[in-house]
């Protein structure tokens, strides 16, 4: 990460993006209980600190990307881990589709993205941009992530949101599309 984040400083790019990462035996990204405890949350802090104290960047901001699974996980987790960090070129990376995490974020999705930007929208350098949609099977759900335009995000709802709260050239990056057609 210090590699990418000092070449993102050098070359004027706004934001390196990671995320927390996991100790679990199932992978770098995976779901386990381990990754909401104070020792992994304390881990972080320490090691979002040493990248930013090592490289010393000036322009870029190192930012983890929310994940459904790990901190951070909610926009008040990411305030609280902003304040804890304490390192001014530590900022945030939206994906609100990411901290869609439950049913009630799901069934109200505009307004929690709304909630979103107007808590995270001053550190914001850039933004995910993807869809989600829930499978009904009988009273069990499950939640995917898609391409935007194939869930059930409103997206001229969510791109008012997204030109209410950050600046016009504030990075936005497309996501599950595989092909230059499909992000066409």
């Amino acid at each position: 990460a210090e590699g990418q984040l000092a070449l993102a400083d050098e070359l004027g790019i706004p934001c390196c993006v990671n995320i927390a990462g996991t100790d679990s035996a199932a992978g770098w990204d995976a779901a386990d209980p381990s990754n909401f405890t104070e020792e992994t949350y304390e881990r972080i802090i320490r090691s979002v600190r040493e990248i930013i104290d090592r490289v010393a960047p000036r322009h870029a901001f190192y930012c983890l990307e929310p994940m459904p699974w790990m901190i951070p996980d909610s926009p008040e987790v990411y305030l609280q881990l902003m304040q804890d960090v304490d390192r001014k070129q530590f900022a945030v990376h939206m994906d609100f589709v990411n901290m869609i995490n439950c049913h009630r974020r799901f069934l109200d999705a505009e307004g929690f993205i709304e909630e979103c930007f107007a808590k995270l929208g001053p550190y914001i350098k850039s933004t995910h941009l993807k869809d989600s949609r829930m499978e009904l099977m009988e009273l069990t759900t499950a939640r995917h992530e898609c391409s935007p335009g194939e869930g059930a995000l409103d997206f001229v709802r969510v791109l008012r949101i997204i030109d209410k709260y950050l600046p016009a050239d504030a990075p936005v990056l497309l996501e599950h599309m595989s092909t230059f057609d499909e992000y066409r």
